[in-house]
């Protein structure tokens, strides 16, 4: 395998020859894994985005919404992130595209603004039940969200 990915009761990774193999849980999304060849995958445990050489996304899942259609569709991804649970549908989730914009997405909302400070590209996001944070290139973070256990503290 080249890629690893896991959710709760899944994981799925790449083989050497770009296709997708998940393991584990034998409810959808993961019983039907997308055809072709690709570099990298996300899953969680609701859907999976793979992406191909030239940037091309395909997402495959139980749980795929409009948001999430709209981004992939936009071109390359860099970086895409889920939560790991989904308690408040706060993010469904969010994406670096290969031109530096990050995107965040919720059902009642669609794409969301979630007034990110950070001074140079972004480089990787995650996000979790009720915060998000990014890294970008300068080794700057930014957090959002609930700050109710000091989870947007970054130290400096």
């Amino acid at each position: 395998m080249t890629s690893l990915q896991l959710a709760s009761d899944e994981a799925c990774g790449l083989d050497l020859t770009g296709t997708v193999r998940c393991w584990g849980s034998t409810l959808q999304p993961f019983l039907y894994e997308p055809e072709g060849s690709f570099e990298q995958i996300w899953i969680n445990n609701y859907l999976g985005v793979a992406q191909d050489a030239e940037g091309q996304a395909t997402e495959w899942g139980s749980y795929t919404t409009y948001e999430l259609y709209q981004v992939v569709r936009t071109g390359g991804l860099r970086h895409i992130a889920f939560p790991r649970f989904d308690w408040d549908d706060w993010l469904y989730g969010c994406a670096i595209t290969l031109d530096d914009t990050l995107l965040c997405w919720n059902e009642e909302d669609g794409v969301v603004d979630l007034g990110w400070s950070f001074p140079g590209r972004p480089m990787k996001v995650e996000i979790d039940m009720d915060h998000a944070c990014v890294l970008d290139d300068q080794g700057v973070i930014d957090c959002v969200g609930s700050n109710e256990y000091g989870q947007l503290d970054v130290p400096e």
